[in-house]
């Protein structure tokens, strides 16, 4: 099925989408749904939740739909915490482009594979669903849901905002937009600004939010003493709230979370050979709230790992995204840690990343603008006794894990670290 793409600026008219799910049998309203919105965090409480429920066989089968990919289409749609087949995704999307021709109407790539996940969920007789947002909330393809047994509102923060609005309350009236009438609705951290706006959406709609907290497992978890990132602690807040009121029991949670993965949500890649090791941590860090939050854990990190003596700092950042105001907190970072000793990267290989010109004035940053100058920066860093942290953007290179994997370089959790 050929699809345009999102180029960040159209939508797809929920009017289009409605017809296209009415034709489809609405099959997004056949199972028991969780609804997640946000900033930041989203992907993170959708794949951790999911985790939960999964191990501890909540139900039968647990359906979980992400964006975006990382290097497969499917891993948009799991099932039990398993990719679905190709041939059955094509299956679903022929049925989509079948329903798209009798409208007279082609579909964005995300309106499409959000209708063939939907369909997919219903036939596998999914019991209960994680439907994680695409972008905003209000005119989310995702939105059509009738019903949500849960909806969460993880964070809000500047990004998207040629989308979504170029202020803390536009953004949050778009993301409120999930909030239906007399759900359940858990909210994050957010600031005084988007928590009024969420609330009076709220109120309006009969609903009375829940604040997502803390609970004895999390209290544990934080004294452990192992590293864990600040932005999995405000996740597993909002994870824990949910899993209270789905009355799943907490007893030995930190065994089933223990092998927690996700693609490029702080993932450790370390190697070490007699008296020499690295450390590469990757994370698809891509606005500001995310960049802040990153570089806080890093830094938490670094000590925490005092055998490493230096940090290197290497981005890919997109042009079309806010990435002017992450660059800044770059530099600030740099200026208040100037006592050690920091190298900066960018990678500049795609046309969708920021080009050289835009790090110009970024004394001292090398400029990556080729595969072999990639492969070169990161060969060079194997056993070198620096921490490399790499992020900026889910769409990162993929040689850079490639390159990690063929030198024996091993992935493990922050959880079991």
């Amino acid at each position: 099925m050929s699809l345009p793409p999102w180029n960040g600026v159209n939508y797809t008219p929920l009017s289009f989408t409605q017809e296209l799910l009415d034709k489809l049998g609405n099959p997004q309203n056949s199972y028991r749904s969780i609804h997640i919105a946000g900033t930041n965090g989203k992907g993170t409480v959708a794949s951790l939740l999911n985790h939960i429920l999964v191990k501890k066989a909540y139900v039968p089968k647990v359906g979980l739909m992400s964006s975006p990919h990382i290097f497969n289409i499917n891993e948009r749609c799991l099932i039990n915490s398993c990719p679905v087949s190709d041939e059955e995704l094509n299956l679903a999307l022929a049925r989509v482009k079948e329903c798209c021709d009798q409208i007279g109407t082609t579909p964005t790539f995300f309106v499409a594979i959000t209708a063939a996940i939907f369909k997919i969920f219903e036939e596998q007789k999914v019991e209960l669903a994680i439907i994680e947002v695409g972008l905003g909330g209000r005119f989310d393809a995702t939105n059509l849901i009738s019903a949500p047994e849960i909806s969460i509102i993880t964070s809000i923060g500047l990004d998207h905002q040629e989308q979504l609005g170029n202020s803390i309350e536009k953004i949050a009236l778009n993301k409120a937009g999930i909030i239906k009438q007399r759900t359940n609705l858990i909210l994050g951290e957010l600031d005084e600004v988007a928590k009024q706006t969420i609330m009076l959406e709220a109120k309006s709609k009969g609903v009375t939010p829940i604040i997502a907290g803390c609970n004895s497992f999390y209290n544990t978890l934080i004294l452990s003493p192992n590293f864990i990132p600040k932005f999995f602690l405000n996740n597993l807040k909002i994870v824990l709230s949910c899993a209270e009121y789905l009355k799943v029991s907490t007893d030995n949670l930190m065994e089933v979370i223990s092998d927690y993965h996700w693609p490029r949500r702080f993932n450790i890649w370390e190697k070490t050979e007699e008296d020499l090791a690295s450390c590469f941590i990757i994370d698809g860090a891509h606005n500001p709230p995310a960049v802040e939050l990153f570089l806080e854990s890093l830094f938490k990190f670094s000590t925490f790992k005092t055998r490493y003596k230096k940090l290197i700092f290497m981005f890919a950042f997109l042009e079309r995204k806010e990435w002017y105001q992450s660059v800044t907190i770059i530099k600030r970072y740099l200026k208040e840690h100037s006592d050690i000793e920091i190298t900066c990267a960018a990678i500049c290989m795609s046309e969708e990343f920021v080009s050289a010109e835009g790090y110009s004035d970024f004394k001292g940053c090398k400029i990556i603008k080729t595969e072999s100058e990639l492969k070169s920066f990161i060969n060079d860093k194997f056993l070198s006794g620096e921490l490399m942290g790499i992020f900026g953007s889910l769409k990162l290179p993929t040689q850079i894990e490639d390159a990690l994997l063929l030198e024996g370089f091993s992935k493990v959790s922050f959880l079991n670290h």
